[in-house]
């Protein structure tokens, strides 16, 4: 009986080997070969574009910080942080810079992984985002 169940799961096996040879076959002559897609030419991290990009967003976070705490003295809350964040001074200075790094880490991540529009853009959104989030902040009279 083992040898007739053995015999069985070899020529299973087998005869799935030989399937699989086949549909490889087979999808190699209908796949197209692909065209690459243009590349965006390498550059190194540390470049002018990224200074003036990591400087930008440093100045926006520094800006939303100080917006924050005009609006706080003019009797407006904090809406989006936690009180205990934006009320401890150092603690909201550091979390904004600690962004700023985490932003830098992101970016490098995607210059190593070699995603160069996505380094670009991970810091082009986070400078819209928070230089919107101090023109609000200064917009509340």
């Amino acid at each position: 009986m083992l040898k007739k169940v053995l015999t069985i799961v070899l020529i299973c096996w087998f005869a799935s080997l030989a399937q699989a040879a086949d549909s490889d076959a087979d999808h190699e002559m209908l796949v197209e070969p692909k065209a690459e897609a243009p590349r965006v030419p390498p550059h190194h991290f540390v470049d002018r574009e990224n200074v003036a990009l990591f400087g930008a967003i440093t100045m926006s976070r520094l800006a939303d910080v100080h917006s924050t705490y005009r609006n706080m003295r003019l009797g407006y809350p904090e809406a989006e942080l936690p009180q205990a964040l934006v009320n401890s001074r150092p603690g909201f200075v550091a979390f904004s810079l600690g962004m700023v790094g985490a932003n830098v880490g992101a970016a490098y991540l995607f210059h190593r992984a070699g995603h160069h529009k996505l380094e670009r853009a991970t810091s082009y959104i986070h400078f819209a985002v928070i230089t919107a989030s101090a023109a609000r902040n200064y917009a509340i009279p």
